[in-house]
């Protein structure tokens, strides 16, 4: 193992040399990194790679999580609900929330780790999934779903589905309103935006290492289960930046506005997604 100081702080890296034609770094942990490169690459090189990608060294070393020690854990947070977590070793597995006493009960086999991941995502996942779906409900008027997955339907799919006129004036309304804001003209645009959102043809939850969600070109949402453990406006938050992406794909100043009119927080909840995000998970993907 080598070390180097970045910017009065000490790293330690290792040279993993390949059968590839170009050089690749690796972040390991808080304070390591490792570099993968062709087998007669000179160090000098190396050297010099590094130094180049010092500030992103930096940058991503900080993003960088150490997940509790689930044998020792005390106390869970879901939506911001405080759960008091009971763990002992039993014959058999059990996994079980009171959600009247905000209590967690499990029994295990064995304490170890990899046992205990598995136990807990395994019973965790789909509690996720309900939340989510939920969540969607509450947002997307029901009397909207029928006629979306009827448009849907006959079209195959969601990206057929023309824009309604009250989401076209949410989408441009930024622009065009020069005259201070009323309030009750900002609940009328947020009634409008939620009524043209569009049903997700498809709700799943995942394990990604670097998503919090994603929408798919066919109208498929997916999300990470460990959202769960956010905090219920960072929560909400993520749910509604991709029920905007099935009616506007990217991230224009449309779909930030039309967003703003869901979510008048979004920017602040999208930073702290980015700063304390990960830090949040309970399991390591």
């Amino acid at each position: 193992m080598k070390q180097i100081n970045i910017n009065n702080k000490p790293f330690t890296y290792q040279i993993k040399r390949k059968s590839i034609h170009s050089i690749h770094l690796h972040i390991k942990g808080k304070n390591s990194f490792y570099i993968s490169c062709p087998y007669l690459t000179p160090n000098f090189v190396i050297n010099r790679f590094i130094i180049k990608n010092s500030t992103w060294i930096l940058k991503n070393s900080k993003k960088i999580f150490s997940c509790p020690k689930l044998s020792q854990l005390k106390n869970l947070g879901i939506l911001g609900k405080k759960y008091k977590i009971n763990i002992t070793k039993s014959p058999k597995n059990s996994f079980s929330i009171n959600h009247n006493t905000s209590v967690i009960q499990v029994t295990a086999n064995t304490l170890y780790q990899h046992h205990l991941k598995k136990l807990f995502e395994k019973n965790l996942r789909p509690l996720a999934l309900d939340l989510i779906k939920k969540e969607i409900n509450a947002v997307i008027p029901n009397s909207f779903v029928g006629a979306t997955l009827a448009v849907a339907r006959r079209h195959g799919n969601l990206s057929a589905v023309k824009e309604s006129p009250a989401c076209n004036v949410v989408a441009t309304a930024g622009r065009r309103r020069k005259k201070p804001v009323i309030p009750s003209v900002v609940e009328g645009s947020r009634r409008n935006c939620k009524s043209s959102l569009l049903r997700p043809t498809k709700i799943s939850v995942r394990n990604q290492k670097t998503r919090f969600g994603s929408c798919s070109a066919k109208g498929s949402l997916s999300f990470n289960w460990q959202i769960i453990f956010f905090p219920s406006d960072k929560f909400r938050h993520i749910v509604l930046h991709e029920l905007v992406h099935l009616k506007i794909k990217n991230h224009s100043k449309n779909y930030w506005h039309a967003l703003s009119l869901l979510d008048p927080n979004c920017k602040i909840n999208n930073k702290w997604l980015k700063t304390h995000g990960n830090h949040h998970f309970l399991i390591k993907p």
